[in-house]
């Protein structure tokens, strides 16, 4: 009798522990298995409060946003548990990976992680970076920074856009502010020439009714790549994140853009995303989210590729025909959204040419 209960002793709190460590991820290694282990297979997620539609505090205070789903499916492919800090300002947040020993987890741009020395993922979203200005702005299609030698453009403070201009675009007046609502308010006040923010927080912020005088009149060549970022010597933890992250479908990182790219009170399916056109005159935004799209299919076509080509062996003959087969469907996808792209590329030309005549 003692020795039944013995041996479901060490089933129960010896032995099925062990199989919960090496179980709960075949996609980790045995080091980074412990690690998350000892966390009691939690990660501490450190969102911002006021930065959508990335990490936001929505009128019932839940914190929500891209970030807040993609961390989410991270968390689910790796059998991870979430412990969510409370939503703090961007300088907290930034103050927090900098500062503290902790585990934390937060978004940031790649190009601000690695000027703060933080250790990061692989990007998780990469969003186009377009100039906003008042519609009855003396402005045309195309605008670059240079035609703002000398006038004023509001930017996030402390952000990797406002570095980037200021080190390829001294002449510009670079005004920082606290975040991209407020940027957008300055311009329909007519207190800046312009703003220059991605594409995802200005779709999003358009849509309220008080910056409906905005319009896209150019874009940057600086791309928004968002990515985790965790403390410097963390490395562990970007690397297990990354693992998550590799197994995010095509179709849920579309699910994903859908959800928070597409313009207001449009249901997220492509034809009444097209019939929205005629109600948004602003067809350069419809294009850049085209853009957006295309890019996510074909960055998750780049990330499988050499995971396939890396394991072969373990994979198999006929795991790896479906896999590539999967791919093939994603180019002819992308293939399909290029062509899309380019009829409303040419949509936007003819109306512009009737508006002439």
């Amino acid at each position: 009798m003692k020795s039944a209960f013995l041996y479901v002793f060490l089933a129960v709190f010896v032995i099925s522990p062990i199989s919960t460590i090496y179980a709960q991820s075949s996609l980790l290694t045995k080091e980074e298995n412990i690690w998350l282990s000892s966390r009691n297979n939690t990660i501490s997620v450190l969102p911002e409060k006021n930065n959508p539609p990335f990490s936001f505090n929505d009128s019932s205070y839940i914190t929500q946003g891209i970030f807040i789903d993609y961390i989410k499916l991270v968390a689910e492919k790796l059998d991870l548990k979430i412990d969510y800090i409370t939503a703090r300002t961007r300088s907290d947040v930034l103050k927090s990976l900098t500062e503290s020993e902790g585990d934390y987890v937060s978004s940031i741009e790649v190009d601000k992680a690695k000027e703060l020395s933080l250790d990061f993922s692989d990007p998780y979203s990469t969003f186009p970076v377009v100039i906003a200005v008042r519609k009855d702005y003396s402005s045309h299609d195309g605008m670059t920074l240079d035609e703002f030698n000398n006038k004023s453009v509001a930017v996030i403070q402390g952000s990797a856009i406002s570095s980037y201009i200021k080190s390829n675009y001294p002449r510009v007046i670079v005004e920082e502010v606290v975040d991209n609502e407020l940027a957008l308010q300055k311009v329909a006040l007519d207190e800046v020439d312009a703003t220059v923010m991605n594409v995802a927080s200005l779709t999003h912020l358009l849509s309220k009714q008080s910056m409906r005088s905005i319009k896209v009149a150019g874009s940057i060549t600086f791309d928004l790549k968002m990515a985790f970022a965790v403390p410097e010597g963390k490395a562990i933890l970007s690397s297990i994140l990354n693992k998550g992250l590799n197994q995010v479908s095509a179709r849920e990182h579309q699910d994903i853009i859908d959800k928070w790219i597409l313009l207001p009170n449009e249901k997220h399916t492509a034809n009444s995303f097209f019939s929205g056109i005629a109600h948004h005159p602003g067809l350069t935004i419809v294009i850049v989210i085209l853009v957006i799209i295309v890019s996510t299919v074909l960055i998750f076509i780049r990330r499988k590729m050499p995971h396939i080509h890396n394991h072969r062996k373990e994979i198999g003959t006929n795991m790896i025909s479906e896999l590539e087969q999967e791919i093939i469907e994603l180019e002819h996808t992308s293939e399909g959204l290029i062509e899309e792209l380019n009829e409303v590329k040419a949509l936007e030309q003819d109306i512009k040419d009737k508006l002439k005549n």
